[in-house]
């Protein structure tokens, strides 16, 4: 009794951990990783001005090498946000940067607009600046990504707005324990609030499944993955999507950086590259694409492949 109440108050412990001392031990690691990966960077601009760029550039971003923000939106322009000005793409020809860093979903066709202006230095999507737990790194570095990833508000807002999170702090927590020795009471413990959690939020999503950090619930509901799913880091997924199985019981494989639009379905043998998108309503079946494509239809078809 004695060891199993010792037991539950480490599961409560691990939980508080992760409500309330996440938001520091997490910024600090993505904020000190980003600083070395911009170390030789010494003139920087950030496109997009957004709710990403103010987080990024309130929580993550070294706002002394950043000069003024950029955005193609015109109603935007001269408009101020963390004290950076935000100018039009054309102020990069009159005060050339050597680094641009993109706040926005829209980022593969922001990369291809700044190549066409000819801009020849170093170009990132935010994320890409990320730290990634390394193969077989502990559960809970993955949730502080999720979370750092999907909470663009204080802890009170962000619990209301997106609850969804429940689903991955319980996906992330169940993993965790189920690969700790001696502490079977508080896996199954966990299982059973995970289940609670996904019937609540309709999100069907076996602990068996393979996700990396990153992983952000757009939506809730009516979302279904099967155990054998293999998906990369930073994956985004809305409402209303499946990633399942084929009738011979094969299962999709999805890159790093993919966008699942609402109400699409992936199944079997299927296998997305990185920075892809599946738009709404698609149905994707035994379909192969290289990276950075646009996939729609049904049946789906590649529609588009960025440079």
């Amino acid at each position: 009794v004695i060891q199993n109440s010792y037991m539950i108050i480490a599961f409560l412990k691990n939980i508080s951990l992760i409500l309330f001392d996440i938001k520091t031990i997490n910024i600090v690691n993505i904020k000190r990783t980003i600083s070395i990966k911009l170390d030789n960077y010494s003139n920087i601009v950030v496109w997009g001005s957004g709710s990403l760029c103010i987080v990024a550039m309130d929580k993550w971003l070294p706002r002394e090498k950043i000069p003024y923000i950029v955005d193609s939106n015109p109603n935007r322009h001269d408009l101020l946000v963390c004290d950076k000005n935000i100018c039009s793409p054309d102020k990069l020809n009159e005060n050339p940067s050597d680094c641009i860093i993109i706040c926005s979903i829209a980022y593969m066709e922001i990369r291809e607009q700044i190549k066409a202006m000819g801009f020849s230095g170093k170009i990132f999507y935010v994320y890409e600046l990320f730290p990634l737990p390394k193969e077989g790194a502990d559960e809970l570095d993955a949730l502080k990504i999720d979370v750092a990833v999907a909470k663009h508000q204080c802890w009170l807002s962000f619990l209301i707005s997106h609850p969804q999170i429940f689903v991955n702090i319980s996906y992330r927590l169940t993993r965790w324990f189920s690969e700790k020795k001696n502490m079977s009471l508080l896996y199954y413990l966990s299982l059973i609030s995970h289940s609670i959690i996904s019937v609540i939020f309709s999100i069907e999503l076996p602990v068996k499944a393979s996700i990396g950090a990153g992983f952000n619930i757009i939506h809730a509901g009516t979302i279904v993955f099967s155990e054998k799913v293999n998906i990369g880091s930073f994956y985004s997924v809305y409402h209303g999507c499946t990633v399942g199985t084929n009738d011979t019981g094969e299962s999709p494989k999805i890159g790093n950086f993919v966008i699942q639009y609402t109400g699409s379905i992936v199944l079997g043998k299927t296998i997305i590259g990185d920075n892809s998108r599946i738009g709404a309503n698609a149905v994707v079946q035994d379909l192969v694409s290289d990276e950075a494509c646009t996939i729609v239809g049904i049946p789906a078809k590649i529609i588009k492949k960025f440079k």
